[in-house]
């Protein structure tokens, strides 16, 4: 498995079908870990925040998210072969949960678009364990204003957390309480939790292929247009002074 560094962030350089692979031997490992989903925007919250990417270097798998990481990457004289959803990614996990008896809790995001996606996830995968829980408000550090919320989690004792939280909240969770847990992995996944829940439906193929799904998500929720400026404007223009700097 081949590493990269965009702005200090590790990303693995692996298709979804190797990820998926990694995934389903890490379950039978015995250890415990986290994925997480780095995109352009996460990249430039590592390159603030020193913590946050110690946190992307010590999971056990980081995707490639995004077409935007390749610009990145040849921007930063290197190469990055592969685009690897959290969205197609949490498809795939999901097959392998049921397949492998291995329940699923979702945490976070609106309560009505959690239990629509459990509810969702339990038509399409009928034998699959799956459990959805809110867990409360969260701070940028991944603090839950819920005191009992590792308890409740471990009541539930789920093998995989899909932590919808958005970044840095869900990787500072991630990192902070895999210890205290008693799930095997987690996976940081963000807005995919409206996907499950068909709030959002994905990109046309025609536009995922040309990397231009961040375009459908403009015109299909407005309020992504300020991301969407981070990711394709100010994030390669961060890899250009990164790259500078580094030369000085």
């Amino acid at each position: 498995m081949r590493d990269i560094y965009i702005l200090g962030a590790k990303i693995n350089d692996v298709s979804l079908e190797e990820a998926t692979k990694l995934i389903a031997d890490f379950l039978l490992s015995g250890q415990k870990g986290y994925v997480v989903t780095p995109n352009p925007e996460i990249c430039l919250i590592s390159y603030k925040d020193k913590k946050f990417r110690r946190i992307i270097q010590n999971s056990f798998l980081s995707i490639p998210d995004g077409s935007g990481l390749k610009v990145g990457a040849r921007i930063l004289g290197d190469k990055l072969n592969n685009k690897t959803t959290g969205a197609d990614l949490s498809q795939k996990v999901l097959e392998l949960a049921e397949h492998n008896n291995y329940s699923i809790l979702l945490l976070g995001g609106k309560k009505e678009v959690g239990e629509r996606a459990k509810n969702l996830l339990k038509q399409n995968f009928p034998n699959l364990k799956i459990d959805y829980l809110n867990g409360g408000e969260f701070d940028n550090q991944g603090n839950s204003t819920s005191p009992n919320l590792i308890n409740l989690i471990n009541a539930i004792n789920p093998t995989l957390i899909f932590v919808s939280l958005g970044a840095p909240k869900q990787e500072y969770f991630m990192a902070s309480n895999q210890d205290k847990l008693n799930a095997k992995l987690m996976l940081g996944l963000g807005g995919t939790i409206d996907f499950l829940a068909g709030q959002v439906t994905r990109a046309p193929e025609s536009f995922r292929s040309h990397g231009l799904e961040w375009l459908w998500r403009g015109f299909k929720e407005p309020w992504r247009w300020k991301r969407i400026v981070r990711a394709v404007i100010i994030f390669p223009l961060t890899c250009f002074i990164y790259k500078f700097q580094k030369y000085e």
